[in-house]
This record gives structure tokens, sequence and C-alpha cells, in this order.
């Protein structure tokens, strides 16, 4: 596992090639660059929609992972996934970790590890209670 990185995400070739050394000999359940930069898009889109602002979003940890949820009944052995671990800065997303592990059997393909606390997470649901549902104030 590479640990102790920190890698912006416009160096796509550089993500790719921290990927690529942690999923050396692997052929399933691989991960690349692009689908982490899509996840991280996807994530901040998210996070637009629950209102959290961009000082908000500052130490959020997201973890995306090429994990699958189904597997076939004569599958022996444990299945592994190729992960990534991101970080959100003031900048933008960061990746700060990848690797291969147990695979988790993800619903999405990023799962958000760190949050922040309940008190800006309930400022960003008023808001977007008083924003409304459309975006436009409501009267």
């Amino acid at each position: 596992m590479a640990d102790r990185i920190n890698i912006p995400m416009d160096d796509i070739t550089v993500i790719q090639v921290v990927l690529d050394l942690s999923q050396t000999r692997c052929r399933t359940r691989l991960l690349t660059a692009e689908q982490v930069v899509a996840a991280a898009n996807e994530a901040e889109r998210t996070f637009d929609a629950i209102g959290l602002t961009q000082a908000e979003r500052i130490g959020i940890r997201i973890e995306v992972s090429s994990s699958e949820r189904h597997f076939a009944a004569s599958y022996r052995g444990v299945p592994h996934a190729t992960f990534a671990q991101l970080r959100r800065t003031r900048t933008g997303w960061r990746l700060t970790a990848a690797g291969r592990r147990v695979n988790r059997n993800m619903r999405s393909t990023w799962l958000a590890t760190e949050l922040p606390t309940s008190d800006v997470l309930a400022r960003a649901a008023r808001r977007v209670l008083r924003r409304g549902t459309d975006g436009r104030p409501r009267l």
C-alpha cells in the first residue's frame, strides 16, 4: 500500500502510476485514474446538494474503490479490490493513499470515511431547507 502521499487530482499520470504500482500483479477489480477523478467530482456534486460550503469541505476524506457486490458461488478465496483514499483541501481533492485490500461490497464507487462535525452538517441542512429544493429562496 502506498501511504503518506499527497498528489493533487490535476496530476492524472502520477495518480495512474501510483495505482499501477499498488495493483501490480492483479487482474480483477482494478481502479483507473479516470475513475478516481470521476468519484471526486461525484462527491463534490453530492456535497453541493447537501449544502456544504467550500470551507466546510476541508478535511473530508473519501475512499474510492473498485469493489463489487456479488461473486459467483464457486468463487474460492477472499476477493480483494483496489482502493484510493482522497482528502479535500483548500485547493481541491488530493490522493493520500492507494492499495489493495479485502473487498468492502460498497454500494457506490466512493464512500465518505471522515465528515465534518454534526454542527456543520446541521447548518448545511438548514441552508438547504431555507433555499428550497429547486435552488431558489423560499417565500
